[in-house]
């Protein structure tokens, strides 16, 4: 039996997916129509790896970039131009799949090609950019930020100061420097952006805009949009999108700062822009969540459904996300409150589905507050009005909170039928699949769950199903997990000893599945 280790963890990614990630044009001196064929199949490959992707289906989506990569290989060369950008691409999936330690040396090796070709200068200053993005949010920030500041030199040469191409290599640098602490040096390379395009009147300086304020917020500066008044009506409008791209690569109590200086801003305007409010009100109560400020979160719920009122179609999931804030904050009677206002409005609504949603969730609060009899009739109820609606997610969902309850609470008969039926009844890829099937799995194997002890046993068993689809026929014997190896804490037993092609398969085919699991359990909203 061999074993070997595997550098990857299981630990969650900030996702890399941002609007420093840009694409190279596909071709210094020709417009898109005129991409030769090989062009062509490189872009149609990352969009149906994309729509894979967005599917749910990691590892078809990996194996179509692939092919795509072995393809232009044999075809190309792998000194080519379209080598380089079939790497890239294929990056870029990865970077859509916050698994920068794959996309990071993909990156590299297309920058390593196009600086031995002159003509692809401007392919190479978009790849350095992606690459410098990459490793600063993957916290390799010396690098980062070097290689960021030597692509800026080449952009000035390319481009001139006052090319929006120079201040686009600026953004990236000033970013950079702001995850590595360097607010004063990250600060005037903003500002110069910023005068750069809207001279250059560069629908980009929106996303400059946006950094300099959480430049400024960082510097726990007061006034963090000093020229609010003089913008444009455009860009107001399209600030709080821009800032929430950029919200999960920064730190969160930064940005939730940012968000509550800019509430006010709209909240004076005139007219009142309601939607924008309420979607900066979501925003806050995300972040708040995420840096457990309760009160923030519980008012940012309170005034969002005081602005949408109960008859609005959201109205049952803002009371059910304020329900869920005051459990947090410790406040049971007056989440109490909020999952009864939410039955009564569903009930009133006399949708299944609705009811169904309100009553799951109702249940797994009065089961994590000790009122077990009333949360399994509210589970069972929940659980018929699902199968009344038709809606085979909702059912699986239902199916899954009830059997992890009964297996919570000692009654294991029917469980497994329970469990079998919801994963039968989600995709595969739904965050509420992996719970149900890791709890399947300890309950097949007679151990406790991973939810009342602190270990993987059972995530590991998943992760091993998962891997035995992907990888070589017959190669995976065992995978273990070793938290105090922080280097490699994934070991693999092989039956054989592997070849090349074989090792490199059997690498995919654990990252990805690493990056399922871990993409599922960050798309879960209430799965316990």
């Amino acid at each position: 039996m061999l074993w070997l280790g595997v550098a990857v963890g299981i630990g969650v990614v900030l996702s890399v997916v941002g609007f420093l990630l840009r694409k190279p044009p596909a071709n210094n001196h020709q417009i898109m129509d005129q991409q030769s064929p090989m062009e062509k199949a490189i872009e149609e490959a990352l969009s149906e790896a994309a729509r894979l992707l967005e599917a749910g289906q990691t590892w078809d989506a990996e194996q179509r970039m692939v092919s795509l990569v072995t393809q232009v290989s044999k075809e190309a060369g792998t000194t080519s131009r379209e080598y380089a950008l079939a790497l890239f691409n294929q990056a870029m999936l990865f970077l859509w799949m916050d698994d920068n330690t794959r996309a990071i040396p993909l990156l590299r090796t297309a920058c390593d090609i196009a600086e031995a070709d002159e003509s692809m200068t401007a392919d190479l200053l978009t790849f350095q950019e992606n690459l410098g993005v990459a490793l600063s949010q993957n916290g390799v920030h010396s690098e980062a930020v070097e290689l960021l500041q030597e692509s800026l030199n080449r952009r000035e040469k390319f481009f001139g100061r006052s090319h929006s191409g120079y201040a686009c290599g600026l953004t990236a640098c000033a970013e950079a420097l702001t995850r590595a602490g360097k607010l004063d040096e990250a600060f005037p390379l903003i500002e110069e952006a910023i005068k750069v395009n809207r001279q250059a009147q560069n629908s980009s300086v929106i996303e400059d805009i946006a950094l300099k304020a959480i430049i400024l917020q960082a510097q726990n500066e007061e006034d963090i949009f000093p020229d609010w008044s003089d913008m444009p009506t455009s860009l107001h409008s399209n600030i709080p999108e821009v800032v929430h791209r950029m919200s999960r690569t920064h730190q969160p109590n930064v940005v939730l700062g940012l968000y509550q200086k800019l509430r006010p801003l709209y909240a004076s305007s005139q007219p009142r822009d309601l939607q924008k409010l309420k979607e900066i009100d979501v925003a806050i109560s995300n972040l708040a969540r995420q840096v457990e400020n309760h009160s923030a979160r519980i008012a940012a719920f309170q005034r969002i459904f005081e602005n949408i009122g109960e008859h609005h179609p959201e109205s049952i999931n803002t009371l059910l996300g304020m329900a869920m804030a005051y459990t947090d904050a410790g406040q049971i009677s007056s989440a109490d409150e909020a999952y009864e206002s939410a039955l009564r409005i569903s009930n009133q609504a006399g949708s299944p589905a609705s009811q169904s949603q309100v009553q799951r969730n109702y249940a797994i609060h009065l089961a994590e507050t000790a009122r077990i009899e009333a949360a399994e009739q509210m589970h069972q109820k929940a659980i018929g009005n699902a199968r009344k609606s038709g809606n085979e997610e909702l059912l699986g969902r239902t199916l899954c909170a009830y059997g992890i309850f009964l297996q919570h609470v000692g009654q294991t008969e029917g469980v497994v039928d329970l469990l079998e039926e919801s994963l039968h009844a989600l995709p595969k890829a739904h965050p509420d699949a992996l719970s149900a099937e890791s709890h399947l799995i300890a309950l097949r194997e007679g151990n406790n769950c991973q939810c009342s002890e602190a270990n993987i046993d059972s995530y590991l068993d998943f992760l091993k199903k998962l891997v035995l689809e992907r990888a070589p026929e017959g190669l995976v014997d065992q995978i273990t997990y070793d938290e105090a190896d922080l280097e490699s804490p994934v070991s693999v037993s092989v039956t054989r000893e592997p070849t090349d092609e074989e090792s490199q398969q059997l690498f995919n085919a654990i990252q990805n599945s690493l990056t399922e699991i871990r993409m599922s359990s960050s798309r879960a909203f209430y799965t316990e």
